[in-house]
């Protein structure tokens, strides 16, 4: 097997999801060879000379198998939009397995990206003895001008058993996203909702940011998200644990009681919300409650750490439009908002369960929603 500075690899579908793996994809090959090893392709004529000026390789406009006969990569790194994706993998990849199986080459191994459509439908369509995994991984990849290595947690869906040195050359890659964990094809979608509410309370921060900030005008607390999101950290991490030591930031942030209670109400909520649609989707506590845990501190972490204009890019940098994140923030934006309102501009403090009854039903409900939306995308 090749060396991991000498492989091959066509990216198809160059798109945000596949920028923001880049300099990952560029550090496994190795900065001295990716230029002459990488190629990729888009459908974006528009942004197409950006890109090939920003990365050097070659970009090629939607030709996908011209892409694949130039390279003969040892691994495709498919990373279209979900809704195309089949197509491709039908009318595309099929052309390029018959050539590649007629000239006697070697057959690359697909990481594949969209959560859907199947594993399975890739071996159905490219042959049995293909080696794919659908990967998903960790959302966080820095905060601040700091790359996280190792840190929260990946999805992958093997449909059949890998060779072990392709195995060992996959989680070589895959290293810097963290723990990785295997799922089967039934269990991608309903996981991946949890990672989609985790991501978008993001959102509940800025908007929280928004309702505490105008319920304090006229005091001297200086509120932004970066404080907000502190605060709910710290909550978090002690209801989590009590007796981690939680850090301090500036004096002059002090909460109202009724307001920080209710902070912590609304996150305890959200967690909850998750962890409870995870057991009526049968998932083992332990595992969910670590998947889900990691996955909130990471996006807690990012909101702290980088300013109100850079955090819906580096959030939502791989989400698609009409996608699964898409649907989850529509949702949020008309049924939970509200509910933030009631909750942060009452003069007394409201009892958790009142809290939970307006939050945790609302994120079981968008979790679900999620689910039933990914599983439209591949009908």
């Amino acid at each position: 097997m090749k060396e991991d500075k000498n492989l091959k690899v066509t990216i198809i579908g160059f798109g945000n999801l596949a920028e923001s793996l880049f300099y990952y994809l560029e550090q496994f090959i190795g900065p001295e060879n990716y230029l002459s090893q990488i190629n990729a392709t888009t459908a974006d004529v528009e942004t197409i000379e950006k890109k090939r000026n920003k990365y050097g390789i070659s970009i090629i406009l939607e030709n996908n198998v011209e892409a694949l006969k130039l390279l003969q990569p040892d691994i495709i790194f498919f990373s279209p939009p979900p809704s195309v994706a089949p197509r491709i993998i039908q009318n595309e990849l099929t052309k390029y397995f018959d050539f590649i199986r007629q000239h006697n080459l070697p057959l690359p191994d697909i990481y594949a990206f969209p959560p859907v459509p199947d594993a399975e439908l890739y071996q159905t369509l490219l042959g049995k003895n293909v080696q794919v995994v659908t990967i998903l991984p960790n959302d966080v990849r820095e905060i601040g001008s700091k790359r996280l290595i190792g840190e929260g947690v990946t999805f992958c869906v093997f449909p059949s058993k890998w060779k072990q040195e392709s195995y060992s050359r996959l989680r070589r890659f895959l290293s810097p996203f963290g723990e990785i964990y295997t799922f089967k094809t039934p269990e991608i979608l309903p996981i991946l909702s949890t990672r989609v509410l985790t991501t978008a309370f993001a959102q509940i921060v800025v908007k929280t940011t928004e309702i505490v900030k105008k319920k304090l005008e006229g005091t001297q607390i200086k509120v932004s998200h970066n404080n907000i999101a502190k605060t709910f950290q710290n909550l978090f991490l002690n209801f989590k644990d009590s007796k981690v030591e939680l850090d301090t930031f500036e004096s002059s942030f002090k909460l109202d009681n009724i307001t920080k209670k209710s902070l912590e109400s609304i996150i305890i909520a959200w967690y909850s919300g998750i962890l409870e649609y995870t057991r009526k989707q049968n998932f083992p506590h332990e595992k969910a409650d670590f998947i889900v845990s990691s996955m909130l501190d990471l996006i807690l972490q990012l909101s702290v750490n980088v300013p109100k204009e850079k955090l819906n890019d580096l959030l939502f940098i791989s989400a698609t439009k009409g996608g699964l994140l898409e649907t989850c923030l529509n949702y949020i934006q008309i049924n939970i908002f509200e509910h933030l309102q009631d909750i942060l501009t009452v003069d007394t403090i409201l009892e958790k369960e009142q809290v939970k009854s307006k939050i945790y039903n609302e994120v079981i409900n968008a979790c679900n929603i999620v689910l039933e939306h990914g599983k439209n995308l591949t009908k």
